[in-house]
């Protein structure tokens, strides 16, 4: 049974990648990420919304439920908005691959604060040796993926502003789960869980655009009708859902570290074949041979940490 939670938790992961893709390119067609994201938001509501609804039969949470929660058990929509406008705005700069092996870096730090500390609700454990030895691996590959050299797959100089995003970007995604997994664990409800982050990121993106002065512009755009829009554009807000609704439900059941392991794989699987391929619009990218050493060592280095 755990080898089938692996399996569907690898794809729900895999959605990731493929998320960001999508997004990225709404972006360029609404000219921008905030709004992009919000689109891509809504979907995954109505989409977890309508689960929810003929699952659980309600979108209200338990009075009593909710006034117990932590206050960082409402953080999951917050984590959420953060990370995913910030994807959208690192994708086009940084590439697939760069845009799943940086936020890596923030996640395999994160969840091993998370698992050090007890955090999220989640049983504390010590620090093993074997633990610091794969952070370090992880570390070296991510600096050799991304140090320039004649074999570089873009002759553009990236700001490290960008990567630095991309690690807060592995920051947000590792304690979503987690504080998603601990809400979804006190109403007894993965969906529910989901929905109520969505719910929540929601409410910021409203409260964010009423400030913006070009709102509707973006929303004219987005729905303009044009040749040149492909469909799939909309698939944003599906991957979103079928991400975070397959890691409130599994973190819980397999814990933070085989899900970061099982994350990494399945991210750097995908993001490679969009880089490879050109999937949902992304620039084709070669990948060097010391590329792919590099991702190598990071995942030895990720396995290492989680034995």
């Amino acid at each position: 049974m755990l080898y089938l939670f692996i399996l569907i938790a690898f794809l729900g992961a895999a959605c990731s990648p493929l998320q960001t893709a999508v997004n990225s390119k709404m972006s360029q067609i609404v000219r921008s990420p905030l709004f992009s994201a919000f689109i891509s938001f809504i979907v995954s509501t109505v989409i977890v919304g309508g689960i929810t609804l003929t699952i659980d039969h309600t979108l209200l949470p338990d009075a009593d439920i909710a006034a117990a929660l932590p206050w960082w058990g409402w953080l999951g929509g917050v984590l959420g908005v953060v990370g995913v406008t910030l994807l959208i705005v690192i994708f086009p700069k940084l590439g697939g691959v760069q845009t799943v092996l940086l936020p890596m870096l923030g996640i395999t730090l994160t969840s091993m604060l998370i698992d050090t500390f007890g955090w999220c609700g989640y049983e504390a454990q010590s620090i093993q040796p074997a633990r610091i030895a794969g952070l370090v691996l992880v570390i070296i590959g991510l600096v050799l993926y991304t140090m320039p050299g004649k074999t570089s797959c873009s002759k553009v100089h990236t700001p490290w502003i960008y990567r630095f995003f991309g690690i807060v970007v592995g920051v947000m995604f590792a304690l979503q789960p987690a504080v998603n997994g601990y809400v979804a664990t006190q109403f007894g409800s993965a969906f529910f869980a989901s929905w109520l982050s969505f719910a929540e990121s929601d409410i910021i993106f409203l409260i964010l655009l009423l400030f913006m002065p070009q709102a509707r512009r973006y929303a004219r755009e987005a729905f303009r009708q044009s040749d040149e829009r492909p469909w799939w554009v909309w698939l944003g807000g599906l991957f979103g859902a079928i991400y975070v609704i397959t890691f409130a439900h599994f973190t819980p059941l397999i814990g933070v570290t085989i899900i970061s392991v099982t994350s990494v794989f399945a991210q750097l699987t995908s993001s490679t074949l969009i880089d490879r391929y050109g999937w949902f619009g992304a620039m084709r990218k070669s990948i060097a041979v010391r590329q792919y050493v590099a991702l190598a060592i990071v995942l030895v280095g990720t396995l290492v940490m989680n034995i």
